[in-house]
């Protein structure tokens, strides 16, 4: 339906150019949007570079509102010279400096809310890494997050609950839990399903979904299929370690 092209249309990078409008509602809207995308691994990132959770916020929140509000970055975005993580990263890591430098200087009235700014779970896994890597493991952890979601909303949607319900068991849960997987046997018959080949292809059917959710929303981040498979390497050796 429209192909390449027409997934162009509602990329990240097309977010920018919203942000870009000389419409300040329109512009509002994308970079609310690219916040509700992009707060936790900004966030992650701050934190890794040693500012505290209360500064980490107000930073991740002005960050985003510099972009409303200040053109010359978002003008710095483009597509042809490298990926939009590796944009966006650059931009927060110069914002970071000067506005901790600025902030003696004026008070920052917030018109951006990002309330609830705080995610332990990754914060806990990144404990260790360096401040690039716990931004792209968030990034990565995001992106596998809102596939699984969406995957399990489809299931669900379409009277594949009993599918999803057998992935989770035996493919999602034990790896968010590092733990090994239960009988198939065992889920068969706490879900009711009357034999076990039944059951691995209702897992084959709900991971060829969720692979189809994942691809279409790295799609929307890198813009061109080329570049998919080699961004959906690069997320699953973040959440790898």
């Amino acid at each position: 339906m429209g192909g390449e092209a027409s997934r162009a249309a509602s990329t990240h990078w097309s977010l920018i150019e919203e942000a870009r409008a000389n419409d300040p509602p329109r512009s509002l809207v994308a970079i609310g949007e690219l916040a509700r995308l992009y707060w936790k691994p900004v966030y992650c990132y701050l934190r890794r570079t040693g500012r505290d959770n209360e500064k980490a916020k107000d930073l991740t929140q002005g960050f985003f509102e510099k972009l409303l509000t200040d053109r010359a970055i978002v003008e710095q975005a483009d597509p042809a010279v490298g990926r939009f993580r590796t944009f966006l990263l650059t931009a927060v890591t110069n914002y970071a400096r000067s506005a901790e430098r600025a902030a003696k200087r004026s008070p920052r009235q917030p018109i951006l809310s990002l309330d609830g700014l705080h995610c332990p779970e990754v914060l806990g896994r990144v404990s260790s890494a360096s401040p690039e890597k716990a931004f792209t493991y968030a990034w990565a952890s995001e992106m596998l997050n809102r596939a699984l979601t969406q995957t399990e909303m489809e299931c669900r949607r379409t009277g594949k609950a009993t599918h999803w319900e057998v992935f989770r068991e035996r493919v999602v849960l034990p790896i968010l839990d590092g733990a090994e997987a239960p009988p198939l046997a065992d889920v068969c018959a706490r879900l009711g399903i009357e034999d076990q080949a039944k059951a691995s292809n209702m897992i084959v059917t709900v991971k060829r979904r969720f692979q189809a959710a994942l691809r279409g929303l790295v799609l929307e981040v890198v813009g061109s299929e080329a570049e998919v498979e080699d961004e959906i390497r690069e997320m699953m050796a973040a959440v790898a370690g």
